[in-house]
């Protein structure tokens, strides 16, 4: 995946939170938008992620954010993965913290990258379909 690519669908999302409260600084924006192996460069520069930030970093990081290889004798370990709690837990994360139309992209986003077909029965998908 070219890296470049996850920058701006990770821009795009930021203007379709769902949480009014959240305030980010400008480096706590460029963090969410550049992702978590950014987060050593940044060094503490006000930069550090609330725990409501943190839990929108980890939704987007998900789908978005580059898999390293494993070296020989690891086993990949991040991600969602086929374990349903945890694409349950990473989806009710996506619809607290984003718009409906945002969730929908996440969710295509994830079938297509990830392979997670199983989100094609969730309800702003299915909502998407039209007869042909």
């Amino acid at each position: 995946m070219d890296c470049h690519h996850a920058y701006p669908v990770r821009s795009s999302f930021l203007g379709g939170l769902l949480t009014e409260e959240l305030k980010f600084n400008r480096t706590q924006r460029w963090r969410l938008v550049l992702g978590k192996r950014v987060e050593e460069r940044l060094g503490g520069a006000g930069g550090e992620l609330s725990r409501e930030m943190g839990e929108i970093d980890a939704a987007l990081g998900a789908i978005y954010d580059l898999e390293e290889a494993p070296t020989e004798g690891q086993r990949r370990s991040a991600g969602l993965g086929a374990s349903a709690p945890r694409l349950a837990a990473w989806l009710g994360d996506v619809r607290r913290y984003f718009s409906k139309d945002v969730v929908v992209v996440i969710q295509q986003d994830a079938i297509e990258r990830k392979g997670l077909k199983q989100l094609l029965f969730e309800p702003e998908l299915l909502a998407q379909v039209t007869p042909s």
